[in-house]
């Protein structure tokens, strides 16, 4: 017989999950708006969103940029970081 360690599984809280989400969100945007140095998103190009046209520009998603959560702008920090992701490795 083999002993079972673990606890039976239990689905994440979903509610709680998302509301840490928008907080974290709007805690974003408020930081950024604060902020006296703001740099453009290189991403989305200051947009805030990212639209994917799959196929002949029939298909259109949008989707919410990842860098600088919908606003168009991040912090310097955050902009060495997606430099660092960009750059190639040495081969």
């Amino acid at each position: 017989m083999i002993p079972v360690t673990s606890a039976p599984f239990q689905w994440p809280d979903y509610a709680r999950l998302d509301a840490y989400r928008r907080r974290h969100h709007e805690r974003y945007v408020r930081h950024i708006a604060a902020m006296p140095r703001k740099l453009m998103c290189q991403e989305c190009g200051g947009g805030g969103d990212i639209v994917d046209t799959a196929g002949y520009g029939q298909v259109e998603q949008v989707w919410q940029c990842g860098w600088c959560e919908g606003t168009g702008y991040v912090t310097p920090h955050t902009r060495g970081l997606w430099l660092r992701s960009r750059r190639k490795p040495n081969a």
